[in-house]
């Protein structure tokens, strides 16, 4: 398990690297914890969720599809996590995530249609993120919030960058069994991304690959 004190170490370096500014995260937090609906998912529910299962992450790369169509014939069992843009890769493929981590850079139709399905969504506020905030935030329902800044209130840190090594640090804040990494690629943008600044994202990545290299994974 990560705490806030672990974690801030690194966020000041990510800070530093991208030249970001540490009080416009911290205003999209704010602003995150007041669009929000009030009912709000507790971590406890996430906990019950998590704790002692075999937790498969899905990530943004295209290879998701061949994962998970290998997953669906082999019948898989598990929690199923998908980071953000990979959750229209489980709508296209018919696959139900039970979680989906996003900083609201996904399709939002997708991200929409699975939240009015009653899958949670944990949303994530940083600096440039506040515009899909004001937009898209009033109609999440079933949500929990996070920052990559000091936690407050009703807004959570567990820790990590990207939408991908988020819920790594979420399955192991939460116990996890075991965590398998599916549509992983560290090399590439991937179409589930979405990114509209592929040398950005690209450095991103090399981050996800280090903070995940500190856990112990599995790749699908």
């Amino acid at each position: 398990m990560v705490e806030y004190c672990d974690w801030e170490p690194y966020y000041h370096r990510i800070l530093k690297a991208f030249q970001y500014d540490r009080s416009e995260d911290e205003t999209s937090a704010l602003l995150l914890d007041t669009l929000l609906s009030r009912h709000r998912l507790r971590p406890e529910h996430i906990h019950d969720m998590i704790y002692g299962m075999s937790v498969y992450i899905l990530g943004a790369h295209e290879r998701i599809e061949e994962d998970l169509n290998d997953m669906i014939d082999r019948n898989i069992a598990g929690i199923f996590i998908a980071a953000d843009g990979a959750s229209s890769a489980m709508r296209e493929a018919g696959l139900r995530p039970d979680l989906i981590l996003t900083d609201l850079d996904g399709k939002e139709e997708d991200l929409l249609y699975w939240n009015r399905k009653g899958v949670p969504l944990i949303v994530h506020a940083h600096g440039d993120n506040s515009e899909r905030i004001r937009h898209i935030a009033p109609r999440i329902t079933h949500s929990l919030a996070t920052t990559q800044a000091r936690p407050f209130g009703n807004v959570f840190n567990f820790g990590g960058f990207t939408d991908g090594d988020r819920c790594v640090f979420l399955a192991d804040h939460f116990a996890a069994k075991e965590i398998i990494l599916c549509g992983f690629d560290y090399s590439a943008v991937g179409k589930y991304s979405f990114s509209t600044d592929p040398e950005t994202k690209l450095r991103k990545l090399k981050w996800a690959k280090q903070l995940i290299s500190e856990f112990e994974v599995e790749y699908y």
